[in-house]
């Protein structure tokens, strides 16, 4: 069979095309290798470190030394100053502040100061107004004074104990670290101090006369309601502090509330 004859222009586009494929590959290996360092250069982070930073460090350094700091130890302090930042950065992407709830806290808290800021002082008509439209938030709570004989254990006779108290007799119990003369204590102290079921049964004895025994968390009480305060209205100008940190504070709350359901969109709640 007889082989049609090449022609010197297909025998030089071949060469040609011979001689291209390496330098494609390398074009095409290049590309990759550029590819590959864009990608992971694009994932390093920056740690800045400006010079307002690094002179606080170095003011630090030489209070806590009681001398400035020369260059090795200038570089030692930034060096330190890295290792930090990188462990934090490391102990967020590892979501630490989850499993440790005094972290988390500080953090939200941080950001709810960052978030409400500092509202501006209210004027004298603005918390005279507010006084007026929340008199229950100023209003001194209800007092009981009261005596009481106390037993840490349940005592032995409580019938005769009652009867020998209402007939005036002397009786003698454990001693009790306030003592057994309680005089105008708030409601909130009394259950703080006793518990809720006890505040509630002060509140339902009748006043001059013993009952007993009641239980606390603390132990046995006989107890003598000697006199019930209720509540009264705190002066204006006794609680006027309190009324400008209450409205501050309401400001700043509401500051938080705002900024939290404006984020509250970038996030899908699922309850299991």
């Amino acid at each position: 069979m007889t082989m049609p004859p090449r022609n010197d222009a297909q025998d030089m586009g071949g060469a040609a095309w011979r001689d291209a494929v390496p330098f494609f590959a390398f074009l095409v290996i290049g590309g990759c290798c550029f590819l590959l360092y864009w990608v992971l250069e694009g994932r390093r982070e920056t740690i800045d470190i400006p010079r307002s930073v690094q002179w606080a460090l170095f003011d630090d350094y030489a209070t806590l030394s009681g001398h400035e700091p020369d260059e090795k130890e200038r570089r030692s302090i930034i060096k330190g100053y890295v290792a930090d930042e990188v462990l934090f950065r490391e102990s967020l992407r590892r979501r630490l502040y989850l499993a440790d709830g005094n972290i988390r806290q500080r953090m939200i808290d941080q950001v709810r100061f960052m978030v409400g800021g500092s509202p501006p002082d209210p004027a004298e008509a603005q918390m005279r107004a507010y006084y007026a439209a929340h008199p229950n938030l100023y209003r001194g709570e209800p007092e009981i004074s009261f005596r009481h004989v106390f037993f840490r254990t349940a005592p032995q006779d409580p019938v005769s104990i009652l009867m020998a108290l209402r007939q005036g007799q002397e009786v003698k119990g454990d001693d009790f670290w306030m003592g057994h003369d309680l005089p105008a204590y708030g409601e909130s102290m009394i259950s703080s101090m006793f518990g809720l079921d006890f505040l509630h049964a002060l509140q339902g004895a009748p006043t001059g006369t013993w009952t007993g025994p009641i239980q606390s968390s603390r132990g046995f009480h006989f107890v003598k309601v000697e006199a019930r305060t209720p509540a009264t209205q705190a002066p204006y100008d006794k609680v006027r502090d309190e009324i400008r940190a209450d409205m501050i504070s309401e400001e700043r709350d509401a500051a938080i509330a705002a900024e939290v359901s404006r984020l509250r969109r970038d996030y899908d709640v699922v309850e299991r």
